[in-house]
């Protein structure tokens, strides 16, 4: 490995998109590690655990719903 490889900073992806809506909250995020939870944010995961679970597809709400693809 050279130097110049040994010189590059890895940042995961969602970084990215912090940072290009407020570079001081990515800083608080990936820095200092503060984040609290909202309505929104919490709600956003709670629909996002299922999304990969190929066993629930269905009907919810008059929608057909499809998961796992």
């Amino acid at each position: 490995m050279s130097e110049e490889d040994a010189e590059q900073v890895l940042i995961v992806v969602s970084a990215l998109n912090q940072y290009a809506y407020c570079p001081r909250r990515c800083a608080l995020i990936l820095v200092e590690q503060t984040f609290d939870d909202n309505v929104y944010t919490m709600r956003g995961r709670d629909i996002h655990e299922r999304v990969d679970q190929a066993t629930e597809s269905g009907f919810e709400e008059g929608v057909r719903v499809e998961r796992g693809l």
